[in-house]
């Protein structure tokens, strides 16, 4: 999977070059490492980065900073789902 900073570690606030809707799966990963995540409709999303996963309380409309391959669709109950590369 590429990333599109792959020397920046520390900073997430990064200027992003991309961003997509997505569709949570529980197979297939994003085409790049995300930096941040966005929901219209507040709900939970469970992540997957490097195989671990978590499950997290997203409130609506609010930026999230956080590195991730994938957004799975079990347990994910969130709407509107923006990620930023």
């Amino acid at each position: 999977m590429s990333d599109f900073h792959p020397l920046v570690r520390t900073n997430l606030l990064v200027s992003s070059p991309e961003f997509l809707n997505v569709t949570p799966s529980d197979s297939v990963d994003l085409k790049h490492k995300a930096r941040r995540v966005m929901c219209a409709g507040a709900g939970n999303i469970s992540f997957q980065n490097q195989g671990a996963a978590i499950v997290i309380a997203v409130p609506a409309n609010t930026p999230l900073d956080m590195i991730f391959d994938r957004v799975n669709s079990t347990s994910t109950t969130a709407t509107g789902i923006v990620a930023w590369f």
